[in-house]
């Protein structure tokens, strides 16, 4: 998700300077390519199959190494054991897809990826909570470090509750996981990450949700944290909800706030979103993309865009090819305008029942590039300015 802080920030390390070479490096990369220069008709277009079959996962863009990764997921419900930890990385610019080798300490599904750097500038990839393959969920607290191919386990800070969190958004260095399901019981609470506090000392709890709830749509926008649609339980069902709630980060009192956004238009849970802020730059600026829409326990190919300006949802926005829900997602930055890149991309997924795994991804590219230079977190738009946030 997007985020630029207002006032630049400068350089932290070496490993910065590292991060501004290799988007130079990028952008170079795929303007070589022959990539075309323009997205032709904005609408979600399908891209080569994908090596493995995942659902109830994520996927994260690396500003360290310029791939995406995905840290394993569930696999079609007629294999045993249905979770797999492999973490396989893509390369957007070849289009490679390479099993790295490596596993995660615990083997999830039914996560999502924080991607937030350190103190020193390590990126990691964190994971908090999720559900094993025997059916039960856990409080571990793990990373994936892209740099360097290396895992980490938080052993002494483990997620406060035993869930598959509801949602997980990184802001200001930040991770907010809110929501959950256990499979008996959601959870409303809120706690706070700070990867740079001591051992045993990195959680602070904070507001809890309008209502008790899990696989929402999340999205950050201007330091505003957006928890969309999700899903109730009523004990034996689950229920897709229109409900949509926010938390600013930037007031001293943190406070859920659902009266003051509006809900959807329709019901959706277990979809994607993507939030841009309003000095990002891109052409979506000050919008949310929410990709999917499942309706457990079917799955729908609607695709919304939310203005926070006017406070309003756009439904006719362009629809997935294909339905699906439980699927990954992620922004890739960087690119000549073309092929996706940059662009809103999906992954994975199932459709009609948990055999049937989508293995075809789809992308919303955007009209134009993104050649802009960055440290430490994502371009402010300027390629003079250096920003220190972290989507």
């Amino acid at each position: 998700m997007i985020r630029a802080r207002g006032n630049p920030q400068p350089l932290r390390s070496v490993a910065a300077l590292g991060r501004v070479a290799l988007a130079a490096t990028i952008v170079a990369v795929a303007l070589a390519t022959g990539a075309p220069s323009a997205a032709g008709a904005q609408t979600w277009t399908t891209a080569p199959a994908t090596p493995f079959a995942f659902t109830r996962f994520d996927a994260e863009y690396s500003l360290s190494t310029g791939r995406v990764y995905f840290l394993g997921g569930r696999l079609s419900s007629a294999i045993t054991p249905d979770t797999d930890g492999s973490v396989w990385s893509w390369d957007p610019i070849s289009g490679v897809y390479a099993d790295t080798g490596r596993d995660m300490p615990t083997p999830v599904s039914n996560y999502q990826i924080a991607r937030i750097f350190d103190a020193t500038g390590a990126e990691a990839f964190v994971l908090f909570g999720g559900r094993q393959t025997a059916g039960g969920v856990v409080t571990t607290v793990q990373a994936y470090y892209p740099a360097t191919d290396e895992t980490r386990l938080f052993a002494a800070d483990p997620l406060p509750l035993a869930t598959s969190p509801g949602g997980v958004e990184v802001v200001d260095g930040l991770a907010y996981v809110f929501g959950g399901f256990d499979a008996t019981a959601m959870s409303a609470a809120t706690y706070i990450f700070d990867i740079d506090a001591a051992d045993g000392a990195r959680w602070t709890t904070g507001p809890n949700l309008s209502e008790a709830s899990s696989y929402h749509g999340t999205a950050v926008v201007d330091g505003i944290i957006y928890a969309i649609g999700g899903a109730t339980w009523d004990g034996a069902n689950l229920f897709a909800r229109a409900r949509v709630e926010r938390l600013d980060t930037t007031q001293a009192v943190l406070a859920w706030d659902d009266a003051g956004v509006a809900d959807l238009p329709l019901a959706c849970d277990e979809m994607r979103a993507t939030g841009f802020d309003t000095a990002s730059g891109y052409e979506l600026a000050g919008q949310i993309v929410v990709a999917g829409c499942g309706q457990w326990p079917t799955e729908l190919a609607e695709s919304l865009l939310f203005d926070v300006a006017s406070n309003s949802w756009d439904q006719t926005f362009p629809d997935l090819n294909l339905a699906r829900r439980n699927h990954a997602g992620a922004f890739l930055p960087f690119g000549p305008g073309g092929g996706g890149l940059p662009g809103v991309w999906v992954w994975g997924g199932r459709q009609v029942d948990d055999t049937t795994i989508l293995t075809t991804p789809e992308y919303y590219g955007f009209s134009t590039g993104s050649p802009l230079i960055f440290a430490d977190g994502f371009e402010t738009g300027s390629t003079v300015a250096w920003s220190s946030a972290v989507p």
